[in-house]
């Protein structure tokens, strides 16, 4: 008898582990709320020659659905609104540009506990300068990866991190003056009161 419940025991403990691990492969995330906020106070646009550029930034945008697949390259969602403010120098987004897209690139943990959802936004325009202008814009070929700082305890999403590509100008006289972007976002939902939360399906 006490062999058999032995046995039980054991068999029971497998099959919760052969759960965690199906859990741990799904290839679907799930968002709570399909809008989403990114605010950087600041924004940094940094020159090759070390000229530094502070705004504050407000990124809108949502997400294709509520449910994707953990495919890179793969469409998530886009950027629908963007405004800058506040600028140490007159930097401004082309927003008849919008929208941008946002691709799922990969993510940073060990499944099912993902730390960070790593995305790529392109399409993004901008022109700075005041007299003389250079236009900016951010291809596929060098997009902007924004991670999407996942908090273990709750699943919600905190911070964008933006890790940064060098954008070259579009404009002539401008070409060697190229510009990547830093800072950290706080993330919302559209509405700015609800947390936005990630889970692994």
């Amino acid at each position: 008898m006490p062999n058999r419940s032995k046995a039980l025991t054991m068999l029971v403990a497998l099959a919760a582990l052969l759960a965690a691990a199906g859990g741990a492969s799904g290839n679907r995330l799930s968002v709570n709320n399909t809008a989403f906020r990114m605010v950087w106070r600041p924004m940094r646009f940094i020159t090759r020659a070390g000229t530094e550029i502070t705004c504050n930034v407000s990124l809108e945008g949502a997400f294709s659905s509520r449910t994707f697949t953990k495919s890179n390259g793969s469409q998530i969602g886009s950027i629908t609104e963007a405004r800058i403010e506040g600028c140490s120098t007159r930097i401004v987004f082309l927003t008849e540009t919008l929208p941008w897209p946002l691709f799922y690139s990969s993510f940073i943990g060990t499944l099912p506990m993902i730390e960070q959802l790593v995305t790529l936004l392109t399409g993004m325009r901008f022109r700075w300068g005041t007299i003389s202008t250079c236009l900016y814009r951010v291809t596929a070929e060098a997009p902007q990866q924004i991670n999407f700082v996942r908090r273990r305890e709750t699943s919600q999403l905190v911070l964008g991190n933006l890790i940064s590509s060098w954008i070259t100008s579009e404009s002539l006289g401008c070409t060697t003056e190229e510009i990547r972007l830093s800072g950290t976002a706080s993330i919302t939902t559209n509405g700015g009161f609800e947390g936005l939360f990630l889970t692994l399906i």
